[in-house]
Formats: C-alpha cells, structure tokens, sequence
C-alpha cells in the first residue's frame, strides 16, 4: 500500500507541518469555544437573562450589518491576497488591503452616521418597549470595527499565518471580555446591560487597532513592489455573488433574534439565547469540515472528477453525522443538567435545546453542499437557495411565535433551517448527476475515506 506521502506527493517534513497545523487549528478553535461557553455562562449566572438576551440581540445585529454593509470584501480579499502573494507580490497584496480596509472604514462611517438619524424612528415603529435603539447604535459601532478586524483576520490567513489569527480571534477577544466583565462586575453595585455590551465594543475595537498596528509593522512595504491594475480592484467579478451568500445565511442562522423582541420580554430572549448558544457549539464541526472538504471538492472539481466531488460529499455527510450524534444524545439525556450550569432561570427550557438541535441534526445530515456550489463557481445558486429560504423562514418563525411563543418560534426556526440545508442538497446534487451522466460513467462509488 502506498504511503500518504507518496500518494499525495508531499514532502515527509512537509506533510507533517501540514498535518500538525490542521490540528493546531482544531485544537484552537476547540478551546475558543471553551472559552466562549465560560463567557456565556459567567455572564448568564452573573449578571442574568436579561444581560444575556441584550448582549445575544447586539451580536445577531452587529454581525448582520458588518456582513451587509462589507459587500463580501473579507472573503474576496483573502482570495486576492493568497493569488498576489503566490506570484510573489506582497507589495501589491498589502496595497490592496489597505485599500480595503480605507473603503470599509468608509462604508460604516457613513452607515452609522445614517444610523444615528434613522434608528431612532424606525425602532419608535417597531419595537416599542424593548428599549432596542441604544442597542442598534452600539452595534452599529461595534460593526465598524468588527469589519475591519475580519479583513486583518482574513488577510492573515492568506498570508500563511492561520494560527495567530484563529489565536486572536477564537482566544483573545472572549478572553479580553470576560475580563473587562469580571472587573465591571466586581466594581458595581446594579450591573447595567449596556455597559456589559459596550465592554465588547472597547475590546473589539482595542483588539482591531492592536491588530491593524501589529499588520502595518510587519510584512513589505506596498512601495516596494509595483501595483498593477488588475490588484487595485477591490471588488471582484463575483464578489456580489460571495457577498448576497454571505448576508443571507447570516440572516438564516440570526432570524430568531430579529424576531423574538416583537413576542418576547428581554428575559426570555436570554433563555432562548443560551438554549441557542449551546447548540451553536456544534457548528463547530462544520467550520473544521469546511475547512478539510472545500480545498479537496474545489481541486476534484477542478480535474473534472466528478465521482469523487460526490464522494467527498457523501463523505462529508457521514463524518459531520457520526460526529453530531453523541452531541445530541447529551443535549437528550442531559440537557436540564446542562442548563441548570448557566442558572436556575434556564433550567425549563429543555423543550427548546432540543428543537434547536433537531435542527443542527438536518444541517450536519446534509453535509456540505452549500459549500460545494460555492467551491464550484454556483455561488449564484446558492444565494438563490438561500433568499427562498428566508422569504419562507420569516413568517414560519413570526407565525409559529405569535401563536406558541418561544418554543413555536424554534419550531419554525428549524423548519427554516430544515429548507435551506435540504434546498442545497438537492441543488448540489443535481449538479453532481448531470455532471457524472456527462461524463458518461457509472461506476460504482465506494465509500472509503479517501488520503490525497
């Protein structure tokens, strides 16, 4: 049998660098999930549902405008940034994050000056009595930095240092407001919510700054190298396509948390939030998945093999399914255990940890085929599945709530994401069919763990 390095046609000290990044990757996004869990656990015993409600409505809206308003440049740049570089022109590639990073800054400067008139009005409208509009602004804030940190961040992975980046971003911002928390809780008598939130946007915007200064210390000057034409476009020709994708699914996996205020006081927000935050541990899995799978379907797709684009695939489902089980079978026999961890107000809420993770089972049963078309060049497709998914996902989640409170909400949240894992699956796979019958092959595809 051929060695995994023969068969990959890797160095033996290469291969093992390889190999022990991966895991160093793993493992660092493990314990920034670790890490993430303390936080939302020292701050639902500390500080209460409400806090916790507050801070999960700032996130779900801090990370929907950052991905709105930043038109897909973190993925885009990455991509642009790794092409320059493997040419050998750093000097073109840190020119273009630079002009990144001034029309980012650009783009929410003016959104939260457009922010600071409208929202007032607009929340007046619809959210009366929830106390919403300091929120928005502050996430309007924090979004501007938030942006701006997932450039530096993307920008490092491209440029060969994927550890310190998941290190920044997995461990030193929750590490940083955890602390910022302790200390405020340790020096106040009445926490307030809002100051709670306004901690994360002090250290999003400290780390941001640190980062951006760190970035422009190392690396090559952009007047070293000469900045062709084509490097200067920050936009490229399907970056709208990434960008329409990117905002939708993020609208999908936060929908809840635009609409929980309208049928819900701030403390069941927080009971939902946490049931919602343990489950999202799971997606975990994914990231890891993505980040094993996407290079292997883009170079199989590449080589125009479509059996094995459908065996990682197949592959994919199993592993992520295999993997998700155990995860549900806690949330199962012990969920009311888990939930007693963060305080005795959550304790009830089994009912809702285990809707959630019905639907995290149909979102790792799938695989990933969105991630497939996105590898493949249909990113289009993609964004298709996913508008349909919201147009029918908002009055699922807004009847199921007004009607059966929160737990009609989860209802329809899993419904929602139920259609638009499903809807990907069969796009991806009437791709892959008509790719196989073109090529005019029916062999049979063993399941095997394929080592190249």
């Amino acid at each position: 049998m051929k060695s995994l390095r023969n068969l990959i046609n890797i160095p033996d000290g290469k291969l093992r660098r390889s190999w022990s990044q991966l895991f160093s990757i793993v493992f660092l996004r493990a314990s920034g999930v670790l890490v993430q869990l303390v936080v939302n656990i020292f701050l639902a015993r500390v500080f209460g549902p409400a806090t916790i409600g507050i801070y999960q409505l700032y996130c779900s809206w801090m990370v929907t405008i950052a991905d709105g308003g930043g038109l897909g440049l973190p993925v885009s740049t990455m991509r642009r940034v790794s092409q320059l570089r493997a040419t050998g022109d750093k000097g073109s590639a840190k020119a273009l994050v630079k002009s990144t990073l001034l029309l980012t800054a650009s783009i929410f400067l003016v959104l939260l000056a457009l922010g600071t008139f409208f929202l007032p009005w607009v929340t007046h409208m619809f959210y009366q009595g929830y106390g919403l509009p300091i929120y928005l602004q502050l996430a309007l804030t924090g979004s501007l930095f938030f942006a701006l940190f997932r450039i530096l961040l993307e920008n490092r992975k491209a440029e060969g240092r994927p550890k310190l980046a998941v290190t920044v971003e997995s461990l030193g911002l929750p590490v940083l407001f955890l602390v910022g928390s302790l200390v405020y809780f340790l020096n106040t008598d009445s926490p307030d919510p809002m100051v709670v939130v306004s901690i994360h946007i002090v250290v999003l915007a400290i780390t941001a700054v640190s980062f951006f200064l760190y970035w422009l210390r190392s690396g090559t000057s952009p007047k070293q190298s000469p900045v062709p034409a084509v490097a200067q476009k920050v936009f490229q020709p399907d970056g709208y396509n990434i960008w329409g994708g990117v905002v939708a699914n993020v609208i999908i996996i936060n929908l809840p948390f635009y609409l929980l205020p309208l049928i819900a006081s701030a403390d069941s927000i927080g009971i939902f939030a946490v049931s919602y935050r343990i489950v999202a541990v799971s997606t975990t899995l994914l990231v890891v998945l993505s980040a094993w799978f996407g290079p292997r379907i883009a170079a199989a797709h590449a080589r125009q093999e479509s059996n094995s684009v459908r065996r990682e695939l197949k592959q994919a489902r199993i592993i992520s399914t295999l993997i998700y089980l155990p995860f549900l079978l806690i949330c199962f026999f012990f969920g009311q255990h888990i939930l007693a961890i963060f305080g005795e107000a959550f304790s009830g809420s089994k009912n809702l940890l285990l809707i959630l993770a019905a639907g995290q089972l149909i979102n790792a049963a799938t695989g990933v085929p969105g991630l497939h078309l996105n590898m493949i060049g249909k990113s289009r497709l993609e964004l298709v599945v996913a508008l349909c998914t919201i147009l029918i996902g908002i009055p699922l989640c807004l009847a199921g709530g007004l009607n059966f409170g929160m737990t009609g909400l989860a209802a329809g949240f899993t419904m929602t994401i139920t259609i638009k894992n499903v809807g990907s699956l069969l796009v991806s796979e009437s791709l892959i069919s008509a790719s196989v019958k073109k090529g005019s092959t029916d062999e049979n595809i063993p399941l095997q763990l394929q080592t190249q």
